[in-house]
């Protein structure tokens, strides 16, 4: 799960500049969505801050601005909400996770439980590769 929040205060970056604060898992989409955008708004670029969302709330916790907080998950969001650092979280996207494993070693999604996560098995996909189980929360 992917959710954004946005910044309380509206102007804490200059109105030509537009900073996101993301976890790394998003780069190659957000740069290519980032790009779209500054060709839509001419003269407005984008700023991207990559790394784990856990640690870009925390600096944003600490007095660090940005426009756009794109999380991993809903509770970092949340926490800034809280704290009056971003208004209401949403959620805009799922991220589709995978276990692969080498070759030979045979795992199924049994396997490969985690709390609270619905787990679809995909099932061999190949003698050469490795098996992968769809995770979806």
């Amino acid at each position: 799960m992917v959710t954004l929040a946005f910044a309380a205060d509206a102007t804490a970056q200059t109105a030509d500049v537009a900073s996101v604060f993301a976890a790394g898992s998003l780069r190659a989409a957000l740069v290519e969505a980032g790009r779209k955008f500054e060709v839509a708004r001419a003269g407005t670029s984008v700023r991207f801050t990559f790394g784990a969302s856990g640690l870009l709330k925390d600096r944003l916790l600490a007095g660090e601005t940005a426009d756009v907080f794109a999380s991993a998950n809903m509770e970092h969001p949340e926490a800034l909400s809280s704290a009056g650092k971003a208004g209401p979280s949403r959620r805009f996207a799922r991220n589709a996770m995978c276990a692969p494993v080498r070759p030979g070693l045979e795992v199924t999604s049994v396997d490969v439980i985690v709390d609270d996560v619905h787990i679809e098995d995909t099932g061999p996909v190949g003698d050469d590769q490795a098996r992968a189980a769809d995770f979806v929360a």
